[in-house]
């Protein structure tokens, strides 16, 4: 290949491409390109770009932050957390790389052998306390604290209590944030009672929102109090009308109890009707499945079988749907 001057390839390419080894792909040398290329989800480019950054300055945290964060979107959660101990090491006064550093562990140890759960969940703790430590007013830090008590056993240093300690704390800062947490740890422990007071507290402190009011529908779910559940849920939908995981518990309720069969129905016939079904909300074959069991209370045989025969073509796996399709056979 012929090599230009010196002089003339700086009059001609532009200082990111001098970064590539000759006859390779450019590179980008400075961290807003890099930033770009992971911003549009270019992960192997960003890669190298980040990688080509650490060569020559091996200190450059957000470089090596950026690696664990392409790693924890392939799921390689041992690269991830990797790169995140590396990054409180070069950085360890930075909240944010332990946060990340303590849901890795997490992650680790939910896929780990017996052996070395323990570890890695106290390794996960000391992570997130440290978060809270270095950014005591970051109320996701102090979320992630709660989620990790609540499903760690009391040797991994979980626990209701501590997880509420960390709401109370959370209250101090934000009290409709602090409610809602504090519900949600009683409601996991069947404390149903706490839990309403928390969730109705919340719905006090922001009448116009619609998570306390959903919190609390599925609270009455739970106990299968499904006219209260409704009357929750209904308020929620008035509110915000395209709230698409509220529609689904409306047609799950009407499912369950048959209580207000019409307007469950509608409900779960918007939610299929969704453009685009976000990450998290029920699958579409969960709501055909409700579908169906709504029409076969209103007598529908036909549109029910239809309707379950459609749930399992899109979960072959979906037994409840498989059962209530036999049973209509019977």
């Amino acid at each position: 290949m012929r090599r230009f001057p010196f002089r003339l390839v700086v009059l001609l390419v532009p200082w990111s491409a001098l970064c590539a080894a000759p006859d390779a792909a450019p590179l980008p040398c400075d961290m807003v390109a890099a930033r770009e290329l992971f911003g549009a989800r270019r992960d192997g480019e960003a890669q190298a770009a980040f990688e080509h950054i650490l060569a020559t300055e091996p200190a450059n945290h957000e470089a090596v932050y950026h690696l664990g964060r392409i790693a924890k979107r392939r799921g390689d959660w041992a690269a991830a957390a990797e790169s995140y101990e590396r990054c409180t090491r070069l950085a360890p006064s930075e909240a944010l790389y332990w946060a990340d550093l303590g849901e890795a562990y997490g992650k680790l140890a939910g896929k780990a052998g017996i052996f070395r759960q323990l570890g890695l969940a106290r390794k996960c703790r000391a992570a997130l306390e440290k978060a809270v430590e270095l950014d005591p007013d970051n109320l996701d830090y102090r979320q992630g604290l709660i989620e990790y008590c609540v499903k760690a056993p009391s040797i991994a240093g979980g626990g209701s209590g501590k997880a509420l300690a960390q709401a109370a704390e959370i209250a101090k800062r934000d009290a409709y944030a602090g409610a809602l947490a504090a519900g949600g740890i009683q409601a996991r422990e069947k404390n149903w009672g706490a839990a309403e007071v928390a969730f109705a507290s919340a719905a006090k402190l922001k009448p116009a929102a619609v998570e306390p009011l959903a919190a609390l529908g599925l609270l009455y779910v739970e106990q299968e109090r499904f006219a209260d559940a409704l009357v929750q849920f209904d308020q929620a939908i008035a509110r915000n009308p395209d709230d698409f995981a509220v529609l689904f518990q409306i047609g799950r309720v009407a499912a369950l109890s048959g209580l207000n069969l019409a307007e469950g129905e509608a409900a779960l016939r918007r939610y299929l009707a969704q453009p685009a079904h976000l990450p998290g909300l029920p699958s579409n074959a969960n709501a055909q499945h409700r579908l169906g069991d709504i029409l076969a209370r209103r007598g529908d045989t036909a549109a029910a079988r239809t309707a379950y025969e459609e749930a399992l073509r899109l979960d072959p796996g979906l037994k409840p749907a498989a059962e209530a399709l036999a049973k209509l056979a019977r």
